[in-house]
């Protein structure tokens, strides 16, 4: 019985060379990249209602409000730099992109006067993307920065006063007896002294209540960019 050779077909077929692939293939970044101060604030406008929003033709034909609402969504003592949780009253659109009322937006609060402390938003995270903005907070009387009427700032400017005041009084006390060069040494590191310790403590006092569902406007700033 003659047995017949073994198929060889497939071995003897030389394998197919490796195909060089030339070129760069493009894949979407996974990074998240920090704002940069030389962007452009992005505008942040009120979203426009629908026909199908309205109950009838007579409120389709009034004009829309366009003043951004929000409220303080936490009882906070602040001081300058303090960051604020604010809860979104209205729907916003930002370029593309929608914003619902309902969301939480942070401000932070800085210029510190006399019965008014302000408030920026410079940024807001939106589905995952950090978005460059410039949003001011203004109270309902129409003024920006909120109203507070506890605000402790007279009282610290009256620190600084006083610190000046006790100043000069240590100027003009020098003893006689001192050569007049040690006196004025003397006399400028008690200013120094007195001045720091007062304007140290002004900025301690620099402390205001703000109250759970304060109203506030958000309003855009001068350096945002056009639609």
């Amino acid at each position: 019985m003659q047995i017949a050779p073994p198929d060889t077909t497939d071995m003897e077929q030389p394998q197919n060379p490796a195909v060089e692939i030339k070129g760069q293939i493009a894949e979407d970044s996974r990074s998240v990249s920090a704002l940069s101060e030389n962007d452009k604030a992005n505008e942040v406008m009120k979203k426009t209602k629908l026909s199908s929003d309205y109950f009838n033709t007579l409120a389709q034909n009034e004009a829309a409000p366009k003043l951004i609402k929000a409220i303080i969504d936490e009882d906070i003592k602040v001081v300058d730099g303090s960051r604020v949780r604010l809860r979104l009253l209205d729907d916003v659109e930002i370029n593309e992109s929608i914003v619902r009322r309902g969301s939480y937006l942070y401000a932070t609060m800085s210029g510190f006067s006399s019965e008014r402390v302000k408030g920026t938003i410079n940024s807001i995270l939106i589905d995952d993307e950090l978005v460059k903005v410039s949003l001011s907070l203004y109270d309902t009387d129409g003024l920006e920065g909120l109203y507070v009427p506890n605000s402790q700032f007279r009282e610290t400017s009256k620190d600084v006063a006083g610190g000046a005041v006790s100043s000069n009084m240590n100027m003009n006390t020098g003893s006689y007896g001192s050569s007049l060069s040690q006196w004025g040494m003397q006399a400028v590191q008690n200013a120094y002294q007195q001045t720091s310790s007062a304007i140290g403590k002004a900025i301690k006092k620099n402390k205001v209540k703000l109250k759970y569902g304060t109203f506030v406007y958000l309003v855009n700033g001068r350096e945002t960019k056009n639609r």
